[in-house]
């Protein structure tokens, strides 16, 4: 009997089974890696700005408001308009920019269906003290009062200064706190123009403001 054959069939049953190895180590190493980069990209803090959330409330009622005669609706007045929230307590001297750059992008749109909007948020309950901070500041757009908390937790504001972008529907389509100064706002702004005529959802025109002021019934008494 000859064992001629032997010699040849074990090298390639070891090649075979290294081989076999060789592959299911390399698959373990490929998915234990994807695990780590996983793990790894999950300890970084989210990009300001890349949140959405579901739609936002309303503005609640009871507040007062300044340079326009009643108090706006988001969901009345403002349905189908982008709409740009700067939330602030105007007690930093960079509050000064920031209201610069948010009223240089209210001329930029003007003429289209975006609203930009002032939360004046403070612990001042009068109405005289409001209607000083506003004149003070030169502030020309429409303002809603946050004297109360109610309105930043309606808008899911968690800390200031925040800018916020509400699309044609009502939802969180981008939020920025410092970084905002920094952030391609008009990019973000045309961004959500184009998705609202994508949809048919966007307004045609924009919304008229009355100039004035509104303060709720006894809110004046506080000043006595």
């Amino acid at each position: 009997m000859t064992h001629e054959g032997y010699g040849d069939e074990i090298p390639a049953l070891d090649l075979r089974r290294q081989r076999l190895r060789s592959g299911i180590l390399f698959t373990a190493a490929i998915v234990l890696s994807g695990a780590v980069v996983v793990f790894l990209f999950g300890l970084e803090p989210p990009v300001q700005g890349t949140e959405r959330y579901a739609a936002v409330g309303d503005f609640p009622s009871g507040h007062a408001w300044f340079n326009t005669q009643s108090p706006i609706s988001l969901y009345g007045d403002l349905s189908g308009h982008v709409v740009v929230l700067l939330f602030s307590d105007f007690s930093r001297l960079s509050d000064v920019r920031d209201l610069s750059r948010f009223e240089a992008l209210a001329d930029d749109y003007e003429d289209q269906p975006v609203e930009l909007i002032v939360v004046y948020v403070t612990t001042d309950s009068t109405a005289s003290a409001w209607r000083s901070t506003v004149a003070a500041w030169g502030i020309g757009l429409p303002v809603i009062v946050d004297d109360d908390g109610l309105v930043s937790r309606s808008m899911m504001a968690d800390r200031y200064p925040l800018v916020q972008v509400l699309d044609s529907h009502g939802r969180v389509a981008g939020r920025y706190h410092e970084s905002w100064t920094t952030t391609d706002l008009a990019g973000v702004v045309d961004d959500v123009i184009m998705l609202g005529q994508a949809g048919r959802s966007l307004a045609s025109d924009p919304y008229d403001v009355m100039p004035g002021e509104f303060i709720p019934s006894g809110m004046e008494e506080r000043d006595r």
